[in-house]
């Protein structure tokens, strides 16, 4: 018998992955549909309305969002410590993997300007959301390596996500 166990954190990763494959069967080009989830922060945009859909206020809703970036740095911040999902000599691609890094351990979470970048990294947190070993992996690397009192600052109930790998 396999059970589920669903987190809030898994919910709200799958908004974001649930958005984005949204506008892709919509006929959005790669780049147009990363482009339009990040307008789910920047301009408030939410087709789906899953957040409201399970309940939670306008306000709630608010933190919620805030909070689903600091998920997406929190995750990319442990795949850029360890074995990117993108191996590339594109220093574009280099970047983008270090970026997380460099803004959990001096910022918390920010949207960056430049588009390229944003875009990156947002198709790298979607394309780690398929691969639960990875996320374990990297889970167990930060252990290992001493880094969850970094990853706790950005995402504070790191610990539900190994209910779910």
């Amino acid at each position: 018998m396999n059970i589920k166990i669903e987190t809030i954190n898994g919910k709200l990763r799958d908004t974001i992955v649930n958005l984005y494959n949204h506008y892709r069967a919509s006929g959005y080009s790669n780049s147009d549909a990363l482009d339009m989830v990040w307008a789910y922060w920047t301009q408030g945009f939410d087709p789906l309305s899953e957040l409201s859909k399970m309940g939670f206020s306008r306000l709630e809703e608010l933190m919620l969002k805030k909070y689903t970036l600091r998920l997406i740095y929190s995750d990319l911040y442990e795949e850029g410590l360890n074995n990117p999902i993108i191996e590339s000599d594109s220093y574009e691609e280099r970047f983008a993997t270090i970026f997380p890094v460099l803004v959990v351990l001096f910022y918390g979470t920010i949207i960056p300007e430049n588009k390229d970048l944003r875009n990156r990294i947002l198709e790298n947190f979607i394309l780690l959301q398929e691969d639960n070993n990875r996320k374990r992996d990297n889970r167990l690397n930060t252990i290992s390596k001493g880094q969850i009192k970094v990853l706790k600052k950005v995402n504070p109930t790191y610990y539900l996500d190994e209910l779910t790998f």
